[in-house]
Order: C-alpha cells, then structure tokens, then sequence
C-alpha cells in the first residue's frame, strides 16, 4: 500500500506526457504509486508510457483499445490504486518536486479537509473559480462520495464531485507555495 496514488488519466498527451510523468517521478515524496489510464490514443502516448512503465516498478498502466471517456477512466484509475490518497492531475501538468509533499500534509493533518488543489489561470492570467484538474483527496472519502459521475464529462464531473464532498461539510484548500506548469499547444504557461 502507498500513501498517494497518482492518477494520470490520458488520451493523445505525447506532447505533454515526458515533462508531466518526470515531474511526478522528480517529487520529493517517495512514497506514491502513479496510475496511468491511456484512453485509446492515436498518438504515441502507448508507447512513450510503456516506456516508464518498463523503468519504474511504482507504474500501473492500463492501455484501453476502446475509448471509455474521461470519467471512466478516472473511475478506473482510483479503483485500481493501492494508496490511501488520490492525487488526480492531468498530463499537460507539471508540478513543483514538493507539491505531493505539501498536499499529502495537509490533508493527513486537517480531518475537516476534503480536497487540497492547485487552482487554475484562465486565458486572461487570472485564477477561475473552476475546480481544478489537479486535486488530492481521501480515497475514502471519494468511495463514500459515491466517485466520479459517469454521465459527466469535460471538467463537468470534478465539479460535480466536489459538490458532493462539500455536501458532506468538507473543507478545500489551495496549496500556495506551489510552481505549475501547463503546457498547451506546445506553450509553456509558468505560475508561480
């Protein structure tokens, strides 16, 4: 059993997935599985995650031929994970070596917390109010949350999950040391 498992769920992400799975391996938390999902890319992603997966004993890959849809996969993911903790991030994130450390910190120290996460910018470089796609949560509370929502799609599931941990009178918390990193179409966007 780890103490956090890293969900990374994927689909066509080779352009972003070398600089997202170094960061997670580069953590200063050691103590973590990652968990990685390939939803039927038609890309390299496949290939490049076979390729950590032969590396790293710590890497559970599962490469679906058939598309499932994001939650679905996400779904699959935390069902899978051996950790106490599940840290949801996507693959056009990279984190600073110390996010897992902070974020499994404090959630382990605040019973009251539900959710730690990064927020994250808008195009015009402020911060949304969005839920973020970045988030560390109890896998025991998610469980008890009855998961992701498989009906919902596009970013729509997380908010649905978070309302339902706030039903359950949790509390979230923005880690705010922190140094993300997203990459889109082939630009990186640093936040400090």
């Amino acid at each position: 059993m780890y103490k956090v498992s890293i969900i990374i769920p994927v689909y066509n992400s080779e352009k972003t997935l070398k600089k997202c799975l170094d960061s997670i391996l580069n953590q200063s938390f050691k103590d973590r599985e990652l968990v990685i999902v390939n939803d039927a890319s038609e890309d390299k992603s496949s290939e490049i995650i076979k390729n950590y997966a032969d590396k790293y004993k710590n890497i559970l890959f599962f490469d679906k031929t058939e598309r499932k849809g994001l939650t679905r996969i996400k779904n699959l993911a935390i069902e899978a994970a051996r950790g106490e903790n599940i840290l949801v991030i996507t693959p056009e994130t990279v984190l600073a070596e110390s996010f897992v450390e902070k974020a499994y910190e404090i959630l382990n120290s605040n019973n009251h917390i539900g959710i730690v996460y990064l927020k994250e910018n808008n195009n015009e470089n402020k911060f949304s109010e969005k839920p973020s796609s970045c988030f560390m949560f109890r896998k025991q509370d998610f469980i008890d949350c009855r998961r992701f929502s498989n009906s919902l799609e596009h970013g729509d599931e997380n908010t649905d999950l978070w309302l339902r941990f706030k039903e359950k009178e949790f509390k979230f918390l923005q880690v705010e040391e922190r140094r993300e990193i997203t990459i889109k179409q082939g630009k990186e966007h640093v936040q400090n």
